[in-house]
């Protein structure tokens, strides 16, 4: 793999790659038994795509992302007071800023010797290239949902503006983070981020989904609540307490996303009509092109980010 992140096979030179007929279709067979492969092999996983719901029905070929809402203004009076006419009800439409949408891309080749020796002996060609290419872009991707790309004016959803922010009770008192923290007040935590959104959301019925730093996933499932010895664990607690707790789980893109780089606790709707990725374009694999002395192909997917269309249901506590 080059310095641009893309993967190259052996092999070079200045004369033009020429395949024959018989040739060609052991590579196009070829290549078709690698991609089965790459595409179907199982990786570390990312979990952007696991923990963010996907917005449906973006066309692929769409450069920009952008929605609509309208509010409902107006007020009601009494009808026999017509000195204070109550205010006409109207609806006003208010458009988003558009999101932009961008082709993430990574590329692997094979030489015509690799070509020829895999036909001599009768073995496919090695799916390595492009198990490394997707790879790629997949990990681009998983960042690009996560914590946003400035450079391309997207967020992630670690990293959304106008949001709902909850400060961890310990820190506010002046104490540490939940590493010395007791069960009762990490449990505090949690319910104070959550209910700050019902709050301010004025939305009692919505189902959050929290991550946060495995580590502080895993004190949250060993200290109990109470005195510590017979209790349930905080996890299984908060769990089971609060209504609108759908789920907790790990993800290590947490540990620097808060202000200053602080741990970053985040909770939000499993909703993608609330907050959603914008994924038009799954990675795919591209038509081969011939150059000089190899046959290069690229696995492209497109992507905007996370959008929020209502914002203040995330919500963010730092320095747990």
């Amino acid at each position: 793999m080059n310095g641009n992140g893309h993967v190259f096979g052996a092999g070079g030179g200045q004369r033009s790659m020429r395949l024959d007929a018989d040739l060609s279709a052991f590579y196009s067979q070829a290549l078709q038994y690698v991609a089965a492969q790459a595409f179907d092999v199982k990786r570390q996983p990312l979990l952007s795509r696991q923990l963010i719901p996907t917005i449906q029905g973006i066309p692929e070929w769409a450069e920009t992302f952008k929605f609509r809402g309208h509010e409902l203004v107006g007020s009601a009076g009494l009808g026999s007071d017509k000195a204070n006419a109550p205010r006409r009800a109207n609806v006003i439409a208010r458009e988003s800023t558009p999101v932009s949408i961008v082709t993430r891309w990574s590329s692997f080749s094979y030489s015509e010797e690799e070509i020829l020796a895999a036909r001599a002996q009768s073995i496919p060609l090695s799916s390595l290239y492009m198990q490394a290419a997707l790879r790629a872009v997949e990990q681009m991707i998983d960042s690009d949902l996560a914590l946003g790309d400035a450079s391309v004016g997207i967020l992630g959803l670690l990293n959304q503006t106008g949001t709902t922010t909850e400060t961890a009770s310990t820190k506010a008192a002046g104490g540490t983070s939940w590493t010395g923290a007791s069960a009762d007040e990490i449990a505090l935590d949690v319910f104070n981020l959550i209910d700050k959104i019902a709050d301010d959301t004025h939305d009692d019925q919505a189902k959050y989904r929290i991550v946060l730093p495995r580590t502080k996933l895993q004190r949250m499932r060993k200290v109990r609540m109470g005195d510590g010895q017979g209790g349930d664990t905080v996890y299984k607690h908060v769990l089971e307490t609060h209504e609108q707790i759908e789920s907790i789980r790990p993800w290590s893109r947490c540990l620097t996303a808060g202000t200053n780089s602080a741990t970053r606790m985040c909770a939000f709707p499993v909703d993608a009509g609330v907050v959603g990725a914008v994924v038009p374009r799954e990675p795919r694999l591209g038509a081969p092109v011939v150059g000089l002395m190899e046959t290069e192909q690229a696995i492209t997917a497109r992507c905007g980010g996370v959008v929020a269309f209502y914002p203040l249901q995330i919500g963010y506590m730092d320095a747990i």
